[in-house]
């Protein structure tokens, strides 16, 4: 979806999960999220995730417009207990919320 030459992923589905935002290096973030509230709301989407990684410019940008929620804690289950956990790769991911 392109909002004001605002490049950005977004699912619906009774609620709206925004990622993948590609800012202009003019971004109003304000207006950007107005635009994006009144479209959401057009469709019925009352509320909307939006998911950046920490310390990003995106993140930094959108940080300046609207407070983020705590980052998610993210957990580990084992799936098979015949891997051992030596052969896993994991990936550190720390996510900041906007609701």
């Amino acid at each position: 979806m392109d909002i004001d030459g605002n490049s950005i992923w977004l699912k619906l589905k009774n609620e709206g999960h925004l990622g993948a935002i590609t800012f202009s290096s003019d971004t109003n973030v304000p207006n950007f999220l107005k635009t994006l509230k009144q479209a959401l709301k057009e469709l019925g989407i009352q509320k909307l995730y939006i998911q950046l990684l920490e310390g990003t410019p995106n993140q930094i940008l959108m940080e300046k417009s609207i407070q983020s929620l705590e980052s998610w804690h993210i957990g580990a289950k084992s799936f098979d207990d015949r891997i051992p956990t030596k052969n896993i790769n994991l990936v550190y991911g720390d996510i900041d919320t906007f609701i």
